[in-house]
C-alpha cells in the first residue's frame, strides 16, 4: 500500500497494489485518530468497497465487447 493523496490537504488516498482476494476484498475506510482525548477531534471516513475479481495480471485495451 502507498499514501497517494496530498497530506497538508487532508486527502488520504491509498494505493492498493497487487490486491488479493484474501487480504484487501472488502470494506475500506480511513481513519485518523483524535490529536489529544479531550479534543475528540478524530476522523472516519465513509466506507467504500474494493472488489477483488481474480488474480493480478497485466491490463489489457481492446475494443468494447472483445474477449
Amino acid at each position: 500500500y502507498d499514501w497517494a493523496g496530498r497530506q497538508d490537504s487532508g486527502d488520504c488516498s491509498l494505493w492498493v497494489r497487487r490486491a488479493t482476494l484474501e487480504f484487501d476484498d472488502g470494506e475500506w475506510e480511513c481513519q485518523v485518530t483524535a490529536s489529544d482525548f479531550t479534543t475528540q477531534d478524530a476522523l472516519t471516513s465513509a466506507p467504500v468497497r474494493l472488489v477483488v475479481r481474480g488474480t493480478s495480471r497485466r491490463p489489457r485495451l481492446g475494443p468494447r465487447g472483445a474477449p
